[in-house]
């Protein structure tokens, strides 16, 4: 009867550890779905004018979708331009989604965020920004310092609650060289 009880028991415990890893393999989890309907998609991304980090002005040379039309630096004609507007063209390859860029300030794009207009919000963001209760922020992937002797905690915004994208997010630029624009010192 004892080895009934044992046997038991070992059974209930790998039941019970079972169900607990199978819960595991879900998290982190959006509450929204971004990470899945991103990936192979359209990462809609709200960028910032701030220059060295991101500019957006598109200039005459604005483009539709698809043209063959390059800036410069590589972007599409029309396109933002600078590092942080790199680096979320290479987040996008690696998620293998198209990029759809909106403007606008910080007023005016976390409201989109908050919506699930946007997926994503870029260009001169720092860990202080006076919204950061209402999103989800990237951990500061680059401390820098201007000419002034400013420090900035570089970060890129989610909407609240898409952890597993945030999660995707984070481990993009923690792999990624990033480049820094003349004139500013990175922190360590």
């Amino acid at each position: 009867m004892r080895w009934l009880a044992r046997s038991l028991g070992t059974a209930a415990l790998v039941l019970v550890f079972s169900l607990l890893m199978s819960a595991c393999s879900q998290i982190p989890r959006d509450s929204e779905g971004t990470a899945d309907r991103v990936a192979g998609g359209t990462l809609r991304v709200g960028v910032l004018d701030y220059a060295p980090w991101a500019e957006t002005d598109p200039g005459p040379g604005n483009t539709s979708a698809g043209a063959s039309s390059t800036t410069g630096n590589g972007a599409p004609a029309g396109e933002p331009t600078g590092p942080e507007p790199d680096l979320v063209r290479g987040f996008a390859e690696e998620l293998g989604a198209d990029v759809e860029w909106v403007t606008g300030s910080e007023s005016e794009l976390v409201p989109r965020l908050e919506d699930g207009q946007i997926d994503l919000l870029a260009g001169g963001l720092d860990a202080k920004t006076p919204y950061k209760q209402k999103l989800g922020l990237t951990r500061a992937y680059l401390t820098t310092v201007d000419a002034e002797g400013n420090t900035m905690k570089h970060v890129m915004a989610v909407k609240n609650g898409e952890n597993a994208f945030l999660v995707d997010l984070e481990t993009y630029l923690s792999t990624t060289d990033i480049p820094v624009p003349e004139g500013m010192e990175v922190k360590r």
